[in-house]
């Protein structure tokens, strides 16, 4: 367990080089290498000028890193670079997106600085404002390499990565794209939370009036509606392409079997439901706002283990590590690792006492 003095607002595990970014309520976004434990030694970068929301791994795009976003409006594409080992980082839309004012201590700091570290350095490949008009909630990468994103302002929008030559010299705004290239699903009354994709045509959004829907990309049109929740769907978790997995603020957590209206329901959390992770042997892990996680049997719908006081406050986010260690972040500032398959008795103990 170690302290990032900020709370944390949102966790991603990167997988193509083993580590872990750290969105944080200042807008900072914090990245640690995970080797035999995750390192206390990080890369800081001042990222947004809001709680950073979202961040997500990019795996189909050739520039590889990951992608954030924020309650500034503001998406911001990065990737990882260890052709310079002195370490650092470079922002192309610094003409754009160089300052910000802190209104407290009347004193301008550049936009995403980062410490140095020798054996990291990353870059921000692209700035992307006015996509979406309202905060920005769930953000995930399409198997083509496109990204999907929903909004406060109650659209989905689904559009393609600006090319290099596109990003040169200037912050990307959405007029900056072909806009035949952006596919709108929803421009409703009702948010969208977050985002999954199941299949190749099929992604799935959790709504703020408690349902789940399932979308046909091709279409732009809803195919399906899943009602369960009494309150906003949260997260949602693929366990493959006919099961998906949603928490919600009514504490529920739902195994969903598709295309049917199968449904699941675990029971064990006290609050909002506010991460969830895969683990091996068809498991799953959950946080809340209760500070608990939990260790699920998806087998048999049994709550394996109970972690009762994972952190003094809010539970914001849960990864799968290295060795399929648990990591979480939480509202305390705290970035906690418990031992996964091979202790699991340190994870049915802790917090117990």
């Amino acid at each position: 367990s170690f302290d990032t003095q900020n709370p944390i607002t949102s966790l991603c595990y990167i997988t193509n080089n083993s580590s872990l970014v750290c969105g944080l309520q200042n807008g900072n976004i914090n990245v640690y290498k995970d080797k035999d434990t995750i390192e206390e030694k990080h890369l800081e970068i001042q990222a947004h000028t809001a709680p950073v929301n979202i961040i997500t791994e990019l795996v189909n795009t050739k520039e590889g890193g990951f992608i954030s976003s924020s309650s500034d409006k503001i998406i911001r594409v990065w990737n990882y670079d260890t052709t310079n080992i002195s370490g650092g980082y470079y922002d192309k839309m610094v003409n754009s997106f160089s300052t910000r004012t802190d209104t407290s201590t009347q004193r301008s700091e550049k936009l995403a600085q980062s410490t140095k570290d020798n054996n990291m350095k990353i870059n921000c490949l692209y700035t992307i404002s006015s996509m979406h008009l309202g905060s920005i909630l769930g953000l995930i990468e399409l198997s083509n390499g496109s990204i999907a994103s929903t909004s406060s302002d109650n659209t989905i929008k689904i559009w393609e990565m600006p090319s290099k030559e596109d990003s040169k010299n200037k912050n990307i705004k959405e007029e900056t794209f072909d806009t035949s290239k952006i596919k709108i699903l929803e421009e409703g009354a009702v948010y969208e939370n977050c985002l999954l994709q199941i299949d190749y045509d099929t992604v799935a959004s959790g709504s703020g009036d408690g349902r789940v829907k399932l979308w046909s990309i091709k279409c732009s049109s809803i195919f399906k509606f899943l009602i369960g929740h009494s309150n906003y769907v949260n997260c949602l978790l693929k366990i493959s392409n006919t099961q998906i997995v949603s928490g919600g603020a009514d504490a529920k957590i739902i195994l969903w079997n598709l295309p049917s209206d199968n449904n699941k329901i675990l029971y064990g959390h006290m609050d909002i439901i506010q991460g969830l992770t895969e683990l091996p042997h068809n498991r799953m892990a959950s946080c809340s706002n209760d500070k608990s996680v939990r260790i699920w049997d998806l087998n048999d719908l049994s709550c394996l283990y109970c972690i009762k006081n994972a952190h003094s406050s809010v539970v914001y986010g849960i990864v799968t590590g290295k060795k399929n260690r648990l990591i979480t972040g939480g509202n305390d500032s705290k970035i906690n690792v418990f031992d996964g398959e091979e202790d699991t008795e340190n994870i049915r103990n802790y917090g117990d006492d």
